[in-house]
């Protein structure tokens, strides 16, 4: 019976034309093993592995396959093939095509491992506490356990570790995420519960306070503060020493120097409203275009940070003087303010290295 299998399978080689793999020639996929139902005596699955000649003549095992008595004539003392052993091969072959017909995953196995003298590189298998990540190995005959902190193992989570919103405070921020691994090469992505102001460490799955770095043209530096908003998404990866803050390079940060600006972008004019006898700091942080009513007399002070702003003020019937305070100037401020209802003006304010200035043009 062996020798018509192999004839036959010989011949179809022969005949058929190699069929090359597309997504539309997927082969139909295993939903069950071989003799999932064949009764225990039809069947020996899983098949032995060490010989079986000096157990019982004429059995198959994984070390002889068909031992030699299978291929002699039963007159010259040969024995057939047992149809249990051919169901038992199969049945064994079609568990692992099962199975990795369902692209299901592994972990790691001492036993299998110690059995081949270990894992080659690249191999893949499942990280035994997190079914949502995995291990690749970085060598071949890797034996290390990567679960028991093996070496040569690098972890990944598809898609990085997804985190709430952080706790703690601004510059120690704690993160839970799922799916993670502490290695080289993840990345975690979370909701900043708070903004931060100086340099600020991270501790990712309660493993601990890490220094969360940023990257520039002279290489890893600590965060000043201003990088990380409350509300916003915050995203970092690890290199296996330094957690690195990740920005995509399509858009502009705040806190890196030297970008370059291809695009442009419309700005909404801040409102700063009505203003009537009263004191108002300028704060050009709330935008780079302002504008206020004046209906009395105001005095403007000058901002509390370095930056800069152009200030739109429109006259109301009750517009009164204005004064500045706080501003350097000299004698030439620009053109002169009026109290003339619906005459309009641009103020240029800024401030640099704590001097702040301010220039005056009409627009009426």
């Amino acid at each position: 019976m062996l020798r018509i299998l192999i004839a036959a399978a010989a011949l179809l080689a022969s005949v058929m034309p190699a069929c090359a793999l597309s997504q539309s020639s997927v082969p139909t996929k295993v939903p069950t093993t071989w003799g999932a139902s064949a009764p225990g005596a039809n069947i020996t699955c899983p098949m032995p592995i060490p010989s079986q000649i000096s157990i019982t003549a004429g059995r198959a095992s994984w070390t002889d396959g068909f031992p030699p008595l299978n291929f002699l004539p039963s007159g010259a003392g040969g024995i057939p093939p047992f149809g249990q052993d051919m169901n038992g091969v199969l049945c064994q072959l079609s568990q692992w095509t099962r199975w990795q017909n369902a692209s299901a995953t592994i972990v790691y196995d001492a036993s299998f491992s110690s059995s081949i003298g270990g894992y080659p590189k690249g191999a893949i298998l499942q990280n035994a506490s997190n079914a949502y990540c995995v291990w690749i190995s970085q060598v071949d005959n890797n034996a290390s356990n990567p679960d028991a902190g093996g070496a040569n193992w690098t972890g990944a989570c598809p898609g990085g570790g997804i985190g709430g919103t952080s706790t703690g405070s601004g510059n120690a921020q704690a993160i839970t995420t799922t799916p993670f691994i502490n290695t080289a090469g993840a990345q975690i992505c979370w909701i900043a519960g708070f903004s931060n102001s100086g340099a600020t460490q991270i501790n990712p799955n309660g493993t601990g306070l890490v220094a969360l770095s940023q990257a520039t043209p002279a290489g890893y530096v600590a965060l000043a503060g201003g990088e990380i908003r409350a509300g916003a998404i915050t995203c970092a990866k690890s290199d296996g020493t330094n957690w690195v803050l990740q920005e995509s390079a399509q858009y502009a940060s705040l806190s890196r120097p030297d970008q370059t600006l291809s695009g442009g972008a419309n700005v909404t004019s801040y409102s700063i409203g009505t203003l009537a006898s009263t004191t108002y700091q300028i704060d050009c942080g709330k935008g780079p275009l302002q504008f206020f009513t004046n209906n009395g007399a105001i005095t403007l002070s000058a901002p509390a940070n370095d930056g800069s702003c152009l200030v739109e003020m429109i006259n109301a019937a009750s517009a009164g003087a204005i004064t500045f305070s706080g501003f350097t100037v000299n004698a030439n401020t620009g053109e002169s303010l009026t109290t003339v209802n619906g005459n309009k003006f641009f103020i240029t304010v800024f401030r640099i290295n704590g001097i702040a200035s301010f220039i005056v043009k009409a627009v009426q």
